[in-house]
């Protein structure tokens, strides 16, 4: 387990040092459209993630309507297909873009 644990510390270090935001769109007709991600922004459970996780990162993320006026609030995921198509941050209307900016904001 220490091993693991030591390598998961080296894979945050590396991951800390990427800087960008992955945009998930699930697609018209729901309230919570996109899911936002900023990459470096990951919740890590040492005890947990072998068996609950299997392995993988759970990240803070965004979950927002359309325009960002309805539905924009925080809350946890896992990358993947489950979560809509990936689409490029600059595709979002620009009110959610600088909604987005202003959370993201350090």
């Amino acid at each position: 387990m220490g091993i693991y644990i030591r390598a998961l510390e080296k894979q945050r270090v590396n991951f800390r040092k990427m800087k960008h935001i992955t945009v998930y769109d699930f697609g018209n007709g729901v309230l919570d459209r996109y899911t936002i991600i900023k990459d470096n922004d990951f919740v890590l459970n040492y005890e947990e993630i072998p068996s609950m996780f299997n392995g993988r990162y759970l990240y803070n993320c965004i979950s927002a309507s359309e325009y960002g006026g309805g539905v924009f609030m925080w809350g946890t995921a896992q990358k993947g297909k489950h979560l809509g198509k990936k689409v490029p941050f600059e595709s979002l209307r620009p009110e959610l873009q600088k909604r987005i900016k202003d959370a993201y904001k350090d």
